[in-house]
C-alpha cells in the first residue's frame, strides 16, 4: 500500500497509488483525495503540526489568505489602485455565512508567481449576491454572477513571491483554495513580510 513508504503525494498517486485504491486515473492536484484517504485507512495520516484549510479548528483561524488568478480576474489592477487607496470589493468566496468575523486580516496572493497584491480585512458576513462580470476575463464572466461573496477592504501592497519563498511560511504558496485560513503565527509573519 502507498502508506508503507511513510508518505503520500500526488506523484505517488500518479505512479501507482491510484491503481492500489481502484481509481482509473489520478488528476492532480488531488488534494481532496489526500485529505480523504486518511479517513478511509487508519494506517495513513497527514503529517502537519498545524491544521490547515477551511476546516481548521476555530482556535487556528486568525487571518485569511486569498488566492487571485490575474488571468481570470483581469480588472484587479484598476479595482485595487496602485496609489494605496483603500477600496471595498465584494469578493467571490467559498466560505459559509457566519464563519468569518468582521475585520479578519486578509492577504491577497496572486497565482503564477505574481506575489502579494493587496492586504486588508473583511467588512461583512458572507452573502449571496451578484458581482461584476466586467471584472473577469471573457471566458470567466460567469464568476461575476450571483454567488457567495464577502466584502473586503483592500489596499494595494505589492511584494514579490520571493519574500514569501524565503520565509518560514513558504508553504502558503502551495495553497490552492481561493480562501484559506491562517493561524496567528502565519498571519503575523505575512504582516511582517508586507511591512
Amino acid at each position: 500500500m502507498v502508506y508503507s513508504y511513510g508518505r503520500i503525494s500526488n506523484i505517488d498517486m500518479e505512479d501507482f497509488g491510484s491503481d492500489e485504491i481502484g481509481m482509473k486515473a489520478w488528476r492532480p492536484p488531488g488534494s481532496a483525495m489526500l485529505a480523504i484517504i486518511p479517513l478511509l485507512d487508519d494506517d495513513i495520516s497527514v503529517r502537519s503540526e498545524i491544521p490547515v484549510g477551511l476546516f481548521a479548528p476555530q482556535t487556528n483561524r486568525f487571518g485569511l489568505l486569498v488566492r487571485m488568478n490575474p488571468e481570470m480576474y483581469t480588472n484587479w489592477a484598476e479595482e485595487i489602485p496602485a496609489n494605496g487607496t483603500e477600496v471595498e470589493i465584494e469578493w467571490r468566496c467559498n466560505l459559509k455565512s457566519g464563519s468569518v468575523p468582521q475585520e479578519t486580516p486578509v492577504f491577497v496572493l496572486g497565482t503564477g508567481g505574481m506575489g502579494f497584491v493587496a492586504e486588508g480585512c473583511t467588512l461583512s458576513d458572507v452573502r449571496d449576491m451578484a458581482g461584476t462580470p466586467e471584472s473577469w476575463s471573457v471566458a470567466d464572466r460567469d464568476m461575476g454572477g450571483v454567488s457567495p461573496r464577502i466584502r473586503l477592504r483592500l489596499s494595494r501592497n505589492m511584494k514579490s513571491e520571493g519574500h514569501l519563498r524565503n520565509s518560514k511560511v513558504d508553504y502558503l504558496i502551495e495553497r490552492q483554495g481561493t480562501f484559506s485560513w491562517m493561524n496567528e503565527d502565519e498571519t503575523f509573519i505575512v504582516e511582517d513580510i508586507l511591512d
